[in-house]
């Protein structure tokens, strides 16, 4: 998820700064401009867009799992649904008029979602349901998750943590 944000995040950026650059007249900043908003959508289409169905079953407790596939799903949709709403607003003379200036915008929403990504989607490969589950019982922070203790985890090796507190217990 993180590096699909930060790719979406660069497709815009890069949009919007050859588009300021170069002027909408040149036929190469046509072409940059299609490529990369192809691009950015492949990305959305092939990553973003299949994580809200997975992520959100998977990546919850147990005693949560419906409760979050729900609202997750819930607001994916309304973004969805608000997005042509909102966005001809933004490209219109008459109101905001940010033209091509609309990939910063996006941009900004990408490089958000990075930062809420790390902060908040804990890394949960090769794990099972119940290991997953012992994550969040666990009290640990989801940027201090990673792979590589995933695997020992999944192998059955013991994994010590300290918790904040200062009380060491087993995950």
């Amino acid at each position: 998820m993180l590096l699909s944000y930060t790719g979406m995040a660069l497709c815009m950026l890069i949009f919007a700064s050859v588009a300021e650059a170069l002027g909408q007249a040149s036929p190469i900043e046509k072409n940059v401009l299609i490529a990369f908003l192809c691009l950015w959508s492949f990305i959305f289409g092939c990553c973003i867009g299949t994580f809200v169905w997975t992520c959100s079953a998977e990546v919850n407790s147990m005693r949560l799992q419906i409760y979050g596939q729900a609202c997750t799903t819930t607001f994916y949709q309304i973004f969805a649904f608000g997005a042509p709403f909102y966005s001809p607003y933004m490209l219109s003379p008459k109101y905001v008029n940010m033209d091509t200036r609309l990939g910063l915008f996006y941009a900004g929403i990408s490089a958000t979602m990075v930062v809420l990504v790390f902060l908040f989607v804990p890394a949960t490969a090769r794990l099972t349901l119940e290991q997953i589950g012992d994550y969040f019982a666990s009290g640990r922070k989801a940027w201090r998750t990673s792979t590589g203790r995933n695997k020992m985890i999944a192998r059955g090796d013991e994994v010590d943590h300290v918790r904040e507190d200062g009380d060491k217990i087993l995950v």
